[in-house]
């Protein structure tokens, strides 16, 4: 955990030094939200879920130029971030749309005892492979976790941003899978905070 403590010191360093990072946030969250603000009649409920997704995706794109620029000591410079993620976000969709085939491979056991096994014998081997399942989301998620900063700063093909990030994460797994638990722990009141603003706001 040594090595994870490091790492989370580090990203609260570099926000720290470059705030602007979470402008960025700021100002996408606030474009995300824009839509659902609107009058009941003015909301196109159908194109919400677009938008999020589209936001979503200019964030995980354009963050990269962000953090890049910040650990080079560069002026940091959002607009160009944007514009760049903008420009790559086709390489993001058919890498993810890749990630969505990864784990739908490594799903079909599950669903096989799920859904095929029916018997009261085969409730302990679905049980198992429902574990097991999970177990290796997490470690393919670990060791491809990288692709996409490697897709984005390198600008290379999808197949090869997979490859790298692979060969990237051999031996580190513990490490990376430490610092990412830490900061997954670190959100959790953040969430626990604006789900109770969200139920104040609701029942006020």
């Amino acid at each position: 955990m040594g090595q994870a403590t490091e790492s989370v010191k580090a990203t609260f360093s570099i926000l720290k030094k470059y705030p602007k990072i979470l402008i960025l946030t700021l100002v996408l969250t606030i474009l995300n939200q824009l839509p659902s603000s609107l009058p009941p009649t003015f909301q196109l409920l159908l194109l919400l879920p677009f938008l999020t997704i589209f936001f979503v995706l200019l964030y995980t794109a354009a963050i990269q130029f962000v953090v890049k620029d910040a650990l080079l000591s560069k002026a940091v410079s959002i607009r160009k971030s944007l514009s760049l993620g903008l420009r790559r976000l086709h390489k993001i969709l058919g890498l993810i749309f890749l990630f969505i085939l990864i784990f739908l491979v490594i799903s079909l056991p599950m669903i096989f005892g799920i859904f095929i096994l029916t018997s009261f014998s085969a409730a302990l081997v679905s049980s198992i492979l429902v574990l097991a399942t999970i177990a290796a989301y997490a470690y393919v998620y670990v060791r491809l976790m990288f692709a996409i900063p490697i897709l984005m700063l390198e600008n290379i093909g999808i197949v090869k941003s997979l490859k790298k990030s692979w060969q990237v994460s051999r031996n580190k797994f513990w490490s990376i899978a430490g610092a990412t638990t830490l900061l997954v722990l670190l959100l959790i009141p953040y969430l626990i905070a604006a789900l109770i603003f969200g139920v104040i706001s609701v029942l006020s």
